[in-house]
């Protein structure tokens, strides 16, 4: 594709990304919706806006002006890029690429560090104690998991603008 047909594309996947609604409501001036959509899963899948996430968590001036539209694709993405792409968005910093709030989502770091430090260092003592001892910290890692694996459903309103 020529210049003009890949910027036309990717206006085509900023503008999908910040008007909520389905593919078929793009603008014919972008292309059709159904290839829009196609292409914009297929750079998902070839990792671009990951590297455009990168790029613009980067402090460099000018960048604030697309880190909008970049966080708004990325999150647009986000079954595609599943757990990494979760994690990549945290480390980053960049809270506006997540579609919720932090602690409503997955969190797979606090989960490696529960089950590799946490649970194995406890493990072994815990039955040695008292049961309502025991009762109190499997209450605690109830509540544990429950942060690990994130919220079933995430209401509409949570997301960022």
């Amino acid at each position: 594709p020529t210049i003009f047909g890949a910027r036309r594309a990717l206006d085509g996947c900023f503008h999908a990304a910040c008007f909520n609604g389905p593919w078929k409501n793009l603008p014919t001036a972008y292309g059709k919706p159904d290839s829009m959509s196609r292409l914009f899963r297929r750079w998902a899948h070839a990792g671009l806006w990951s590297m455009m996430l990168k790029f613009v968590a980067k402090e460099r001036p000018g960048l604030e002006a697309i880190q909008y539209w970049v966080c708004r694709a990325f999150r647009r993405a986000w079954r595609i890029q599943g757990l990494a792409g979760l994690s990549l968005a945290r480390r980053l910093g960049l809270d506006s690429a997540l579609r919720a709030p932090s602690w409503m989502l997955p969190d797979p770091d606090l989960s490696e560090y529960f089950h590799k430090v946490l649970l194995p260092k406890h493990q072994a003592s815990l039955f040695a104690q008292p049961l309502h001892i025991i009762r109190t910290h499997i209450g605690l890692w109830k509540r544990l998991y429950g942060l690990m694996i994130g919220r079933r459903s995430i209401p509409r309103g949570m997301a960022p603008p």
